[in-house]
């Protein structure tokens, strides 16, 4: 099979691609990754010479629109890495031969919705797979099993007690620029009543906020509506991700326990210059990596992703941390409390602190919520089994 896979400025995007082509060629599959900042139109025109059964991009990322598919008679596979009301561009004319690829199990009923996407189907995130992952399952036969890397890593005390990788942007500054979008209209309090609803109710998907503050005011809005409003509306998704990261963290500060920050701007709120932060410099996608390896637990805030995954989660266990993190009923599903992931509620911050001290205290039940977890990880969600799904619904068509 001959593939393209599309580049483009996001770093972490970009990663996922050359682990796609990576395992696309030890299959045996022909592959061309273009980067669309820096287009080569011509290698691209050779490389379609013949024939091309896919091309595969994140976030909309891709230099083929409609008329190129179509007129190549290429299936287009595009794999979101965010909540779908941010690519409406992607679902408004998308090709004849078209998937799409969400992770979380809420933003497929999404876009059938409101883009009326025929096919769209879940994706759970993909786990990276380090050239150390690799050997230690070359030398297990492919099966995940107790072995030496993974006695040594636990061998050791761990440095960083608490790992909490994300960014940050002020919620005032976002409180602000929502203001300044919908400044002087009825969509403004709309949006308002929105992020209210979502902080009272933070198990509710964005747009079931909206479909409830619409009935509590009694208003209807068509569909078609909805989704306009929503695509002009990321910053209420920023906004209460930066909230409930934010109380996150303040809650750990405010209880004493060493944590460790990594992601941009964490200088812009003042907690973190408390005596137990570490402000860790920013780094890359797979730069985070070592830095799980020497955490004891790796706290996660979810995406605004209520049925869905996080490569987070994934990369803690395959990096011998042990991840603790709001849920999704796709993880809790999938991932057994305090078997194979450790879990908290944004409901219940006031018991966060004892959680973390509880597994800190007990380096047996982290290590046993690890080895579980790694190798459901290793044996369902990494870069080799995401590929495989992506060639099955290559066949769709």
């Amino acid at each position: 099979m001959r593939l393209i896979l599309f580049k483009g400025p996001v770093e972490s995007l970009n990663h996922f691609v050359d682990e796609l082509d990576i395992q696309l060629q030890a299959m045996g599959h022909e592959t061309l990754v273009p980067d669309v900042t820096r287009f080569d139109a011509g290698a691209v025109m050779s490389f379609c010479s013949r024939p091309v059964e896919g091309a595969v991009c994140y976030d909309g990322m891709c230099a083929f629109d409609k008329a190129i598919c179509d007129q190549l008679n290429i299936t287009m596979i595009n794999i979101f890495m965010d909540h779908p009301m941010s690519f409406a561009s992607c679902m408004a004319e998308p090709p004849t031969r078209y998937v799409q690829l969400m992770p979380d199990e809420h933003h497929v009923e999404f876009a059938r919705r409101f883009y009326h996407i025929e096919n769209g189907f879940f994706l759970p995130h993909m786990a990276s797979l380090s050239e150390g992952i690799w050997e230690e399952r070359e030398q297990e036969g492919g099966s995940v099993q107790e072995n030496s890397m993974f006695r040594e890593a636990f061998s050791h005390q761990k440095e960083i007690p608490v790992l909490f990788p994300c960014g940050y942007r002020s919620v005032e500054e976002l409180y602000d620029d929502i203001n300044e979008r919908f400044a002087g209209s009825e969509a403004n309090r709309l949006a308002l009543q929105v992020l209210e609803y979502l902080i009272a109710h933070p198990w509710v998907t964005m747009e079931a906020a909206m479909d409830q503050c619409l009935a509590d005011a009694g208003m209807e809005m068509p569909d078609e509506l909805i989704a306009y409003f929503l695509d002009h509306a990321k910053l209420l998704d920023h906004f209460i991700r930066m909230y409930f990261r934010r109380k996150v963290l303040e809650t750990v500060i405010r209880a004493e326990i060493p944590v460790a920050v990594m992601g941009g701007n964490w200088q812009a709120f003042p907690l973190t210059q408390s005596k137990n932060v570490t402000i860790l410099p920013n780094t890359n996608f797979t730069g985070v990596f070592p830095y799980m390896e020497k955490s004891a637990i790796t706290l996660n805030v979810m995406p605004w992703f209520k049925a869905g995954t996080h490569d987070r989660i994934f990369n803690a266990l395959l990096h011998n941390s042990c991840p603790l993190s709001d849920t999704s009923t796709w993880l809790t599903a999938h991932f057994t409390e305090d078997k194979e992931c450790a879990y908290y509620s944004l409901e219940h911050l006031e018991k966060l602190p004892g959680q973390i001290t509880a597994l800190l205290e007990n380096p047996g039940r982290r290590r046993s919520i690890i080895e579980n977890g790694r190798t459901k990880v290793l044996n369902h969600y990494t870069s080799r089994q995401i590929t495989e799904t992506i060639l099955h619904y290559l066949t769709l068509f």
